[in-house]
């Protein structure tokens, strides 16, 4: 006869091997994934990730997503100040195509301070909404970013930065804007957003 604690053994084994190979294949999945973010961010292609919302009739396309990007004409900043407290503020801003996102502001400020301390944070983007009151619903397009913030670029990256911003804003009044950055590019910080990944939801009712 067979004595039982050898089943016993041989199943404590089996379970232990399994937990060892399951644990190593998560490893393995996560430092890949890691890899692939990083590279992915070098060559400024973000993922857009809609894995995350639970509706999935409100999915937003990511063309009109990357759309929105371009052509929104502000977004909110959230961020972790350096109380650990959470701010929040609305920005203009310029996006570049390849991945970041720039904005402006003065050489010092609650959110150089936040972004110092929390790099890490959220850009949100609302496009076009209109409120339905018979049927008491939204219709809106929205974009949420989780990006890291860096705020210590080189002079000719900031500088094509505030040029993106004047493309966007006041195209028709290019070069007066070019003269005014140049006035005023020793007291103008600009921050950027390194978009990490990004969802997007949507809703069209008809009326």
């Amino acid at each position: 006869m067979i004595n039982p604690l050898i089943f016993l053994y041989i199943g404590l084994g089996a379970a232990t091997l399994y937990a060892i190979v399951f644990l190593l294949g998560t490893w393995i999945s996560r430092r890949n994934a890691g890899i692939i973010s990083r590279d992915s961010d070098q060559s400024g292609k973000w993922n857009y990730d809609q894995s995350t919302i639970r509706r999935r009739d409100r999915l937003l396309d990511e063309s009109i997503a990357v759309d929105l990007l371009r052509t929104a004409e502000y977004g909110i900043l959230s961020m972790t100040d350096v109380c650990g407290k959470a701010y929040g503020v609305p920005v203009n801003f310029a996006y570049d195509g390849d991945g970041h996102i720039y904005i402006h502001c003065a050489p010092d400020g609650r959110k150089l301070r936040a972004i110092s301390s929390h790099p890490d944070v959220s850009f949100c983007i609302i496009g076009n909404t209109h409120v339905l009151p018979r049927k008491f619903t939204t219709n809106y397009e929205s974009v949420i970013c989780e990006c890291v913030a860096c705020a210590e670029l080189d002079e000719l990256e900031r500088r094509r930065a505030l040029e993106l911003i004047i493309e966007k804003y006041a195209s028709a009044f290019k070069e007066t804007g070019l003269n005014y950055i140049d006035k005023s590019f020793h007291r103008t910080a600009v921050i950027r957003l390194d978009i990490i990944s990004a969802s997007g939801k949507s809703k069209s009712v008809t009326e």
